[in-house]
């Protein structure tokens, strides 16, 4: 009876001692997932999806008159990076004033030839831009064409799109900014050496209602 009475004894000690115990901490909330930080430079993204997209424009750097590079962060997702050309885009008021504000644009993609290096008879008038002391190299994956001539006009701040055509009758056409000192004209022969790629475009863009 004694022993029966003991074990009782230290059983209900126990059981105080557990009721006293505090309560346990529940478990900190998962950190919220902070939005992907943007690269440095817009050109490093990834080339985005064609189609409409709905964000803030968090970025609008100057790329040349009349372009620029704009980035769009959406709710969720990655940013986006694409051109924008001020001149030819659809949108209300300068595309400079929407900067901040979340907007709905839409986005397209196009196939393009970057201009490395123009000559004519062997002599280079253009080349990529480049250190004053860095040497000449092409690029990896570099294609060469040489023909005749068309749309090479010198036009100031805005970029030339130049058509290069071949005998057999393969195009290809380049961006370049040629000024008074580069002297191309419309049906002379050139060898141009280019690089494809694909560019992304916002062809319209308005503040979102």
């Amino acid at each position: 009876m004694m022993r029966s009475t003991l074990v009782l004894m230290i059983v209900l000690v126990a059981l105080a001692l557990a009721a006293c115990q505090p309560a346990a901490k529940p478990a900190d909330p998962a950190p919220a997932t902070a939005p992907a930080a943007e690269p440095e430079n817009p050109r490093d993204m990834p080339l985005p999806a064609p189609g409409e997209i709905t964000g803030v424009l968090s970025t609008l750097n100057d790329a040349g008159y009349p372009m620029f590079w704009a980035v769009i962060t959406p709710a969720s997702g990655a940013p986006v990076a694409a051109l924008v050309n001020n001149e030819d885009i659809k949108a209300p008021g300068e595309v400079t004033g929407l900067k901040g504000k979340t907007v709905k644009a839409m986005i397209d993609v196009r196939a393009e030839a970057d201009l490395v290096q123009l000559s004519v008879a062997g002599k280079p008038i253009y080349e990529m831009e480049r250190g004053p002391d860095t040497p000449f190299i092409a690029p990896e994956g570099a294609k060469t064409i040489t023909g005749k001539v068309s749309g090479a006009t010198v036009s100031g701040d805005l970029a030339s799109m130049v058509t290069i055509t071949a005998k057999d009758g393969t195009k290809a056409v380049t961006r370049a900014f040629l000024n008074e000192g580069q002297t191309l004209k419309d049906g002379a022969t050139a060898t141009a050496m280019y690089v494809e790629n694909q560019s992304a475009y916002i062809t319209e863009i308005a503040e979102a209602k």
